[in-house]
């Protein structure tokens, strides 16, 4: 009896424990959650603001005037994803040590080698009150959110033990800073394809270069292979460090508008998805802004700055592409051997500068480093304790003065095609192909891109710093800029391929994206004359693959010649003869091409390269992709396997390569050919920051999926994984916009995530499934409807 009372006892104990366990979690969880329905008095605000909120928890925010209209929106936005906004605001200012550790360091010296602050304070010096004021006031807007909520900051703060400080209008530049850094393109591989000349030889690089202009890469003997190698651990890869934190930004991206006389609508229809990393939060927060009778433009906003990105107003809608702009280039720098601190330029020897940083490191003493820049820009290359008689630096045009900011702000408030090219003269550091319709019927498609004009014309060598005959003069002016206003085939479209054909001037060549999207693209708008508003979101999820495609004949052909095909091969290539090169998640056929694809890439490249040069190099997918498409069906050398005695050719690779990935496919998905489901292995995960700690994950639910997916990098809505990391899908669509110009209140969007970054609200994956399935809601903007939807009212007043 009394041991039956001690086990009872414990059992009541236990129970106790466990509840209070999970109470505990339960409210620790829920900490910062915001009430969307209450009245507030905030100080400075000048009049009422009310803020609907539909069953998305969208903010459709309405003012009386732009300097309430932004102060609201800097706490609506604080509300939602104020650990977001945070967490990049300290990427960019070399700040993650602070709360992660000693892991971060080699990101924080990276962004404080950059010194985006410094732009941002030339910027602000240069800015018209107009605009400093809406930043002072979306910076009180969240500087309000911050002192109200000391003690009820969301839970990541309370995971890391620390406080967000103040915003200031330097932050939100910070985040332009920030993106034009993550948009220079091409010029990591132009590192790694150094490396691997070095190693085989140009005729080698010469075969897998892209060739869709006239420029070949040619790297000079003057940069020591030391160099190089040191530039790409310690610079390029830095970059690596904080790819699970969800800060990337367009990598790639889709955008199209067809006109009026193609639109069952009789006005444009316009469409833009822009792609980058998958993770929650997600980078966008769709917003609404609204002064009546001066302002009415919705979309997606980043966290951390108060327009509208990519959009509608009532006038105009936009949506953007990455360009692909190599606005990066290395420069060589000869060390005066007797004094380290003294650059040779011009036949001269300079003074190097240098800027002290202390690094704060958490639960670590703090690190003091140097910075030292040349004329060129920040020297890259290595630490100043290992000068040698050469150094790299870095020319970027993200140095240089460029208000995207002000370009943004424009874009909200266009009203026609020429207010929006005096908004697109703004890009320069972020290079953008900005797509454009408006009410009256028109489209077009502008660069908006800071295009440095080289002497070389040739942005793909490492220069040599101390000639002076490499200096860039300037960007390419606007007007010589790529631009298209209603042209006679009746739509526009851009999705990172190169910008013009006969383009005089270097844009790049290491960093463009292949054609097949765009060509799918095109395809389709060429393929009838009208179109619907479902035509353009079917358009928006089309899964087929103009790269499976054009290499199929091939596959099927070469792999026929083989005389010992198991059963199951020839099951499976009988799948691809009735392929219609559609990416489905339920489809076998594309499981087998995309297992097929990698197989080849390893095949063909991996022995030449060896390991550690051929990582380096299918990290950029879309050049591995032009070298595919370049050397197939070729007798290239590099078919041959310098690891056996035969000489191996196109078609060897081709039977080895397709027996390879149907053994795989055999062991993770079964023996029945017909029932391999590409989904089945290509899957995506919305990772939290803080997610890769199971214990975390488990507790607070952080991060959501993994969900199954069609597509693959060559498909409209572009879902890609890491090739060296199959088939994860990392990388895809951010948010989907399809805009009816005929009548805004039947336009649709939808983000992969939720508009809210607390795991514990029921909007921070609300919109995921829509996402999967293909599907949309409806982007209401008339108050009517705004209205009649809203889920949520909160009222902004001032203080009394």
């Amino acid at each position: 009896m009394k041991a039956k009372k001690i086990l009872t006892g414990v059992v009541i104990v236990l129970f106790l424990v466990a509840a209070g366990l999970l109470i505990f979690i339960n409210i620790f969880s829920k900490k910062g959650l915001p009430d969307y329905n209450q009245t507030i008095s905030i100080p400075g605000l000048q009049q009422k603001v009310t803020i609907y909120r539909d069953k998305y928890a969208v903010p459709h925010i309405y003012a009386e005037n732009e300097h309430d209209l932004y102060l609201a929106t800097g706490y609506c936005m604080a509300q939602d994803r104020m650990w977001q906004m945070d967490l990049i605001r300290r990427v960019t200012m070399g700040r993650l040590s602070e709360i992660f550790g000693e892991k971060m360091l080699k990101a924080d010296i990276l962004f404080r080698t950059l010194d985006i602050s410094q732009k941002s304070k030339m910027v602000l010096g240069k800015i018209s009150d107009e605009l400093s004021g809406h930043l002072d006031a979306y910076a009180q807007g969240v500087n309000y959110y911050i002192k109200e909520h000391k003690g009820n900051f969301p839970l990541e703060y309370n995971i890391l033990g620390y406080t967000p400080d103040l915003w200031e209008p330097l932050h939100t530049l910070n985040l332009i800073g920030y993106m034009a850094w993550d948009l220079a393109g091409g010029w990591d591989s132009e590192i790694v394809i150094s490396n691997l000349e070095k190693k085989l030889g140009a005729t080698l690089i010469e075969e897998i270069t892209p060739k869709f202009d006239k420029h070949s890469p040619t790297f000079p003997d003057y940069v020591k292979a030391d160099l190089i190698d040191k530039l790409y651990k310690d610079f390029v890869l830095s970059k690596d460090t904080i790819s699970h934190l969800g800060v990337q930004v367009l990598k790639a991206s889709n955008n199209w508008a067809v006109s009026g006389a193609k639109s069952t609508t009789q006005q444009p229809i316009l469409a833009n998805d822009m792609h980058l990393g998958l993770n929650s939060p997600g980078i966008w927060l769709q917003m609404h802004q609204n002064i009546k009778g001066k302002l009415n433009v919705t979309g997606v906003a980043l966290p951390g700055a108060p327009f509208i990105v990519a959009g509608h107003n009532d006038n105009i809608a936009w949506g953007m592409t990455n360009v692909m702009v190599d606005n990066l280039d290395f420069f060589v720098e000869k060390i005066n051997p007797d004094n380290p601190d003294e650059y040779l330029y011009k036949g001269e020897w300079k003074k190097i500068r240098t800027k002290k940083e202390m690094i704060k490191i958490k639960d670590k003493d703090s690190k003091e480093i140097d910075i030292r820049y040349t004329g060129h820009g920040p020297i890259v290359s290595e630490l100043k304790e290992d000068i040698k008689d050469l150094v790299i630096s870095a020319k970027w045009q993200g140095f240089e003065y460029s208000n995207e900011l002000l370009g943004v702000y424009l874009l909200n408030k266009a009203e026609n095609f020429d207010d929006f090219k005096t908004a697109a003269k703004e890009f320069i550091a972020v290079s953008q192909n900005i797509v454009y319709a408006d009410t009256n019927g028109n489209i077009g498609l502008v660069c908006a891109a800071g295009i440095p004009i080289r002497p070389s014309n040739d942005g793909t060598r490492v220069q040599p710093g101390w000639t002076g005959e490499h200096e860039w003069k300037g960007v390419v002016p606007f007007d010589e800029r790529p631009i298209s206003y209603n042209p006679d085939k009746g739509f526009v479209s851009s999705a990172n391929y190169i910008t013009a054909e006969n383009f005089p001037y270097y844009i790049n060549k290491w960093g463009f994206c292949g054609p097949y999207r765009l060509e799918r693209i095109n395809e389709i708008l060429k393929s009838k004359d009208k179109f619907s508003i479902e035509d353009i979101k079917t358009m928006q999820v089309d899964m087929k693959s103009k790269f499976s495609e054009l290499l199929i004949k091939e596959i099927i052909a070469e792999t026929n010649k083989s005389s010992d095909l198991t059963k199951l091969e020839k099951d499976a290539l009988s799948i691809l003869k009735a392929w219609d090169f559609s990416m489905e998640s339920k489809s076998s056929a594309a499981a087998i091409f995309e297992n097929f694809k990698l197989y080849f890439i390893e095949n063909t490249f991996k022995d030449q390269m060896g390991d550690d040069l051929y990582q380096g190099y299918i990290k950029n997918k879309h050049a591995v992709g032009f070298a595919v498409e370049q050397i197939w069906n070729t007798d290239s050398q590099w078919f041959d396997n310098i690891n056996t005695d035969k000489k191996e050719t196109f078609t060897d690779i081709i039977q080895k390569s397709f027996s390879d990935s149907i053994a795989k496919l055999e062991k993770e998905l079964g023996a029945t050919a017909e029932s391999w489901e590409w989904g089945k292995m290509h899957t995506f995960t919305l990772n939290h920051p803080l997610g890769s700690v199971k214990i975390l994950d488990m507790v607070f639910n952080l991060n959501k999926g993994p969900y199954e997916l069609g597509g693959s990098i060559h498909t409209i809505p572009q879902y890609a994984y890491d090739f060296r990391k199959p088939f994860k899908v990392n990388h895809g669509p951010s948010q989907r916009h399809v805009y009816d110009l005929s009548e805004w209140d039947k336009s649709f969007s939808v983000i992969p995530t939720g508009n809210s970054g607390i795991p514990a609200s029921r909007h921070y994956g609300d919109q995921t499934q829509l996402y999967v399935n293909g599907k949309f809601h409806v982007d209401y903007v008339s108050e009517s409807k705004i209205k009649e939807n809203a889920e949520y009212t909160m009222i902004l007043k001032g203080a009394e």
